[in-house]
């Protein structure tokens, strides 16, 4: 067979890798798991509820399947409710509560695979014990 045949053939093997059930960037997730809050607070279903300024919780984010090209995030603090910019987070997922906030926040953490998927995963922070 010479090349310009086997180059037809290429199309239809990926195909049949795609039907066999072999991993695409459409199978990848991403896990989000946090730690122990710095301040002995509470994380129920998923959601954290800092009870003091100054707080940290390091998060930690598993890209599955587990032979997956790139198994790095990005990590990201966006504003959803009350106090603005009351949160941040490292780019190691470390989120940090402000030592200067005085109300109620609600902030969400995102995980955003860097393989170009677009895959992600949220965390939330809901600060209504500074109310």
């Amino acid at each position: 067979m010479n090349k310009a045949s086997r180059a037809k053939w290429i199309p239809f093997v990926l195909l049949a890798l795609v039907l066999a059930g072999c991993p695409s960037v459409l199978d990848s997730t991403i896990t989000i798991t946090p730690g122990v809050p710095s301040d002995g607070s509470s994380i129920v279903s998923g959601v954290w509820y800092p009870n003091s300024s100054s707080a940290t919780l390091q998060l930690t984010a598993v890209v599955s399947p587990s032979n997956a090209s790139k198994k790095s995030v990005t990590w990201s603090a966006t504003y959803v409710s009350g106090q603005t910019g009351q949160v941040s987070v490292t780019a190691d997922g470390l989120v940090e509560i402000s030592s200067s906030i005085s109300g109620v926040m609600v902030e969400t953490i995102t995980a955003t695979a860097t393989d170009g998927s677009g895959v992600t995963a949220t965390f939330t922070v809901n600060g209504s014990n500074f109310s």
